[in-house]
């Protein structure tokens, strides 16, 4: 169950998914299932202006080469996208968090796996997938003239959501997102964890592709949890 694929790189409906379920099971090995092994599960979504677009290029391009197989490679991920985020903080007008807290392994690996089917729901076109052999896909990318979008529909370029799920364990993250200044402790937070505490994490753009984005309608009615910051 998933101990095979690292991560995804997908253009198109999704980009920049980090994957590491076998973080979970590796976790499991020699654990007892008492308090100090219990783990918090994360969902933390945000609604970003498209100006700040150019952010998605220098992740996907760190996508190619961090080693998410290593407790090393997958705290370098997380770091470098709250990173990214804090830089253009100006552009999030849009935020939601939930916390599944105290879970065994099992449960949270579940939560975990919950979260990311949802967050890739929301568009299911694929373009480009990466797995740990290395093996890819490619579907024909539809073209776009600058004024519609890859599905043919006039684009009004305003808004992309990034959702960052992470497992950890003794990390304590805001319970809201109600201003700049929770966002920014949000964003230190995540980029200040520690590999050891970091259980499995992965962040979900959608849309991806450059020629598609969401008006600010859509992306409300797609993600009704979001509040504004």
């Amino acid at each position: 169950m998933g101990g095979v694929l690292v991560f995804f790189l997908v253009v198109g409906g999704i980009v920049v998914a980090f994957i590491v379920f076998a973080r979970f099971q590796a976790a499991r090995k020699g654990k007892v299932a008492d308090a100090a092994n219990r783990v918090d599960v994360f969902q933390i979504q945000l609604g970003v202006q498209a100006q700040a677009r150019a952010v998605q290029d220098r992740l996907e391009r760190m996508a190619q080469s961090i080693d998410t197989e290593t407790e090393q490679g997958l705290q370098t991920m997380l770091r470098e996208v709250a990173i990214e985020l804090r830089r253009h903080a100006e552009h999030i007008e849009y935020g939601a968090i939930e916390r599944a807290a105290a879970l065994s392994l099992p449960a949270a690996e579940q939560k975990f796996l919950s979260y990311s089917g949802e967050a890739r729901s929301t568009y299911n076109r694929e373009v480009i997938s990466r797995d740990a052999l290395g093996v890819r896909t490619q579907q024909k990318e539809l073209t776009t003239d600058g004024i519609r979008d890859e599905d043919g529909q006039f684009a009004v370029s305003e808004f992309f959501v990034v959702t960052i799920l992470a497992a950890m364990r003794g990390v304590t993250l805001p319970e809201r997102l109600m201003d700049a200044a929770a966002l920014d402790e949000l964003l230190a937070a995540l980029g200040s964890v520690a590999a050891e505490q970091l259980v499995a994490a992965e962040v979900v753009w959608t849309p991806a592709s450059l020629s598609d984005s969401m008006a600010r309608d859509d992306m409300e009615s797609r993600f009704p949890q979001m509040m504004s910051i």
